[in-house]
């Protein structure tokens, strides 16, 4: 883990950075020193994170997967077609990333889910939150 912000994109490419968690410390919203809004957008996006043919879902595709949820909270969660999970019970929520960036306060958008609740947040680039992908 490293609190130094990531001056690029590209991974091992012999940087200090190369292989930790960059998670900075004071402000810094982002893991990186200039922003960039594309790293995750869609199947070719830079650095997408997810397998060949998946990607991060939008901000929009979770707020409509959300909507189709029997309850807005962890057991509609669980109850959908998609059955969100991986969070220890004695954890209050799990945060998934979407590609769709907040760009009025330089941050991305996030589903939160809960035990009473669910929505979509801003979340500091910056998070150390999940990934969920989708087939494209």
């Amino acid at each position: 883990k490293t609190d130094i912000r990531a001056s690029t994109e590209v991974p091992n490419a012999g940087n200090t950075w190369d292989g930790l968690l960059i998670n900075p410390s004071g402000t810094a919203s982002d893991w990186l020193t200039t922003q960039n809004t594309n790293l995750w957008q869609g199947v070719s996006g830079t650095n997408n994170p997810c397998p060949s043919g998946y990607r991060v879902p939008t901000q929009s595709e979770c707020e409509a997967e959300r909507s189709s949820w029997s309850s807005n909270n962890i057991d509609g969660a669980f109850a959908s077609s998609c059955k969100f999970v991986g969070y220890p019970t004695s954890y209050e929520s799990g945060t998934y990333w979407t590609s769709t960036i907040n760009a009025s306060q330089s941050t991305s958008w996030g589903l939160s889910i809960n035990k009473t609740s669910s929505l979509v947040i801003s979340v500091p680039r910056k998070s150390e939150i999940s990934v969920r992908c989708i087939k494209n």
